[in-house]
């Protein structure tokens, strides 16, 4: 009996070193793979940045700017044969851009309206405006890629291959409105000044929050992100620099937000006279309904009755939160995966254009 419990004892004793024996295993398994992983990612970043002894170089800036713009205007030399006009919110933000000053609208855009207005001295006639801002715009999401990967400590090679890749990808020519191209354009170009032109931390912020403002009127979601930033840098420059350092160079800055302000008011939280929240959720929502029961997709020309069969007795997007919360966090959820598949579909456009 005595023998038999020994053995017993014995053989759980030894299968449980075994299995510690193999869980430490593993564990060194996920160490090496991790310490892989990491090596892997040192050894592409050697290849991707710039070597220690290669200097930034304002030649070879100059000369990746230019191939650009040579390969971009060889790219839309016949745009104007090819491109059809899309009648949706572009036409929109194009109207009220010609309409400015006279009309004022604050709840499309209103820095993007500015920009077309700023387009419309060089060609005045609609079509051919719509057709101009397409052309720039797309030369320009290009070379501000290039100028902030280039600045930032990227290789010549890599930064012109990558945004020579972006400049004929459909992320660059098919997706539309080009609002987006346009705020991210100018927020990679104020970027780039800052790290090749502002050395001082309190003017660097106080530009990044100028840009995220500016942003904000033509996109209002980015409104959220000056709040956040714009605490974060009154505090900052408040308690560690002093206000001789700063006050001047945001006297401009300032200059442009009262402009912005008076002219504007705040941007607007309203769509076609509804919640602007309400007709975002409800595009979405008509889209994603399309796409999961493979129903034609004319029926988001009808977005708005079909929300109303969905959603009867909502008004604005808070009313649905509160009739109907469970929607609301799937739709959420949906929301979360369609992003991180639409950013890897955006990364490998890019990486890999198809044309």
């Amino acid at each position: 009996m005595l023998i038999h419990l020994s053995i017993v004892s014995w053989a759980s004793f030894s299968v449980i070193t075994v299995n510690i024996k193999i869980k430490i295993a593993e564990i060194f398994g996920y160490i090496r793979f991790l310490y892989f992983v990491f090596s892997m990612i040192l050894t592409i970043k050697s290849y991707l940045y710039r070597k220690k002894e290669e200097q930034f170089s304002f030649l070879k800036l100059g000369v990746g700017i230019l191939i650009l713009l040579v390969c971009g205007l060889r790219l839309i030399r016949n745009f104007n044969n090819i491109v059809d006009i899309s009648f949706d919110d572009e036409v929109k933000y194009l109207r009220y851009g010609l309409d400015l000053f006279d009309s004022i609208k604050n709840d499309w855009g209103p820095t993007y309206n500015i920009w077309y207005k700023f387009l419309s001295f060089f060609e005045q006639r609609p079509i051919e405006l719509y057709l101009l801002n397409y052309k720039v715009v797309i030369l320009l999401t290009a070379i501000s890629f290039y100028l902030f990967l280039y600045t930032y400590g990227f290789s010549f090679a890599v930064s012109l291959w990558v945004s020579f890749c972006l400049l004929i990808s459909n992320t660059n020519i098919v997706t539309y409105p080009r609002i987006s191209h346009v705020i991210v354009s100018f927020f990679l170009i104020c970027l780039v000044i800052n790290k090749l032109f502002i050395k001082s931390k309190a003017k660097q912020y106080i530009l990044i929050c100028f840009a995220l403002f500016t942003g904000a009127f033509a996109r209002p979601e980015l409104m959220l992100s000056f709040l956040i930033f714009s605490v974060f840098t009154g505090y900052t420059i408040w308690k560690k620099h002093p206000i001789k350092e700063w006050i001047f160079f945001s006297l401009p800055f300032f200059g442009v937000l009262v402009f912005l302000l008076l002219v504007f008011n705040l941007p607007a939280n309203t769509y076609m006279g509804k919640d602007r929240l309400y007709g975002v959720f409800c595009q979405h929502y008509t889209v994603k309904y399309i796409y999961t029961h493979k129903a034609d997709y004319a029926l988001f020309i009808d977005w708005i009755a079909f929300s109303k069969e969905h959603f009867p007795g909502c008004e604005t997007f808070t009313d649905i939160v509160k009739k109907y919360p469970n929607v609301v966090i799937q739709g959420m959820l949906t929301n979360i995966k369609i992003f991180v598949l639409v950013i890897l579909g955006g990364i490998a456009d890019i990486l890999y254009p198809k044309y």
